[in-house]
């Protein structure tokens, strides 16, 4: 079963926003190269996260080995994930893909219940792979309403755009209600 995706223009939230800058903040591409541009985008996001109190997963991250409610360093199953500390709840699963094939990377982020889902890909055409991976989530038999999706697509020149799905639909607590017995 297909779930419509809210496909109006989606006001990112503050996390969201917040990833947006640091992305607009990092150097060109051409500057830097790949890794090294990765390595800052992680380093960026880590501070982020410790600034909101989250732990943190990713690699190439300058652990502090006295700060075990937020340094957990290595990847954790995402290009980085952001935990919730008490609950352990994921409030970010983010993926990075540079290369032509990325549905493997998207894909995982279909699957994840997580507060936020972000994809930060390099491709010549960034609003035509929008459409593509839009397209992968309103397809996506396990989509629910409230599924957030921040989509960052950054092209050869530099120039980057982002867009915010949100699906609609009923969420997952409406359904297992509708589900239950009465």
């Amino acid at each position: 079963m297909s779930m419509p995706t809210d496909r109006t223009e989606t006001d990112p939230d503050e996390i969201e926003r917040e990833i947006i800058k640091v992305v607009g903040g990092l150097p060109k591409l051409e500057w830097v190269g790949w890794g090294d541009w990765t390595r800052r985008l992680n380093g960026e996001l880590a501070e982020l996260a410790k600034a909101h109190g989250f732990q943190r997963y990713a690699k190439h991250l300058e652990i502090d080995s006295n700060d075990h409610d937020h340094d957990q360093g290595g990847e954790w199953l995402y290009d980085m994930t952001w935990l919730h500390k008490d609950t352990g709840e994921i409030q970010l699963a983010l993926e990075s893909e540079w290369s032509a094939d990325f549905d493997h990377d998207f894909t995982k982020l279909l699957s994840v219940k997580a507060r936020h889902r972000a994809f930060i890909f390099c491709h010549t055409d960034v609003e035509g792979q929008f459409a593509q991976l839009i397209k992968q989530v309103c397809d996506f038999p396990q989509t629910q309403g409230g599924d957030r999706f921040l989509l960052i697509g950054v092209d050869k020149a530099d120039h980057f755009a982002h867009e915010v799905i949100v699906a609609s639909g009923p969420s997952y607590e409406e359904l297992r209600k509708a589900q239950s017995p009465q």
